[in-house]
């Protein structure tokens, strides 16, 4: 059953405004982490106001807003993500770091091939700028983008994308967002 969402109570706005904080206390407890964040513990942190409003959302059906995108299914975290750590670029003379990506790790093995390849035939590198993102957490970030984008649901679902249907967070296809040492995307 989807759900189509003319307008966000102020009620709404206000809970989904309380989700910004939930993400920084996260962010803090797990030292950025957020990724591999499970529906399971993000419930436990969560109202059962906030517990209804994530409900609602999820049953939102971006082809209602105009956005045509296959729902792929809401997979758990897979138990083999592999971490990729310390990367770092140049942005206009400014070393930056990445935070730490999780590639399941048979996307971790076929990126790393590909990266010795591109080695010996260019002596450059991928990094990874992005890559698994658990359901819970893509749920965090589009809440997130919908504050930004004044809770228009359409014009959030243009930018970003609600669980079960980010490549992000679908490991049998996972989705990998790459970038170069001197920051180019």
């Amino acid at each position: 059953m989807s759900t189509s969402i003319k307008d966000f109570t102020q009620e709404e706005k206000d809970i989904i405004l309380s989700f910004i904080d939930i993400i920084e206390k996260f962010k803090k407890e797990r030292e950025g982490g957020v990724v591999t964040l499970a529906f399971e513990e993000l419930k436990k942190e969560t109202t059962p106001g906030q517990n209804t409003l994530i409900e609602k959302v999820l049953e939102v059906n971006p082809a209602d807003y105009g956005i045509n995108i296959d729902f792929l299914g809401i997979e758990p975290v897979p138990g083999n993500l592999v971490p990729i750590e310390r990367q770092s670029y140049e942005w206009e003379g400014e070393k930056k770091q990445i935070a730490t990506q999780y590639l399941p790790k048979q996307a971790y093995e076929a990126y790393m091939q590909m990266n010795k390849v591109l080695k010996k035939d260019t002596g450059s590198w991928l990094l990874v700028k992005s890559a698994y993102r658990s359901p819970a957490y893509q749920l965090l970030t589009f809440l997130y983008w919908l504050t930004k984008y004044n809770f228009n649901l359409k014009e959030t679902l243009k930018h970003s994308t609600l669980p079960g249907y980010s490549e992000h967070g679908y490991p049998p296809g996972q989705a990998i967002d790459f970038m170069t040492k001197d920051g180019v995307i």
